[in-house]
């Protein structure tokens, strides 16, 4: 993820940053893994609820992450996978709620 061109500065930055999004796009996957199992058995919305809320946010700070990358294929295709979250996220909502929470 880190260009060749980048001084050294640079390089740490965007380790950091890719590290900032790993973690909160494993985060955002179990949190909406969490979701799907409950939805799948029959939760009510209040189990689900909590759950739905703490993703949104999730969400939310990846696509505010996401944007802080430079412009390259690789930050393209990190973004489409935040994209791609965010829109299992919105399903999971109306699932679990009927409609979206947004």
């Amino acid at each position: 993820m880190v260009s060749p061109r980048l001084g050294p500065q640079s390089e740490r930055m965007d380790r950091n940053l890719a590290t900032e999004i790993a973690r909160i796009e494993d985060q955002l996957r179990t949190t909406l893994d969490d979701i799907s199992a409950r939805v799948a058995v029959g939760a009510a919305r209040e189990h689900t609820h909590a759950l739905v809320r703490h993703a949104r946010e999730l969400a939310d700070s990846l696509e505010r992450t996401v944007g802080r990358l430079d412009e390259d294929d690789d930050a393209e295709g990190v973004r489409r996978m935040a994209a791609y979250l965010s829109a299992h996220l919105l399903v999971l909502e109306r699932d679990s709620t009927g409609a979206v929470m947004h």
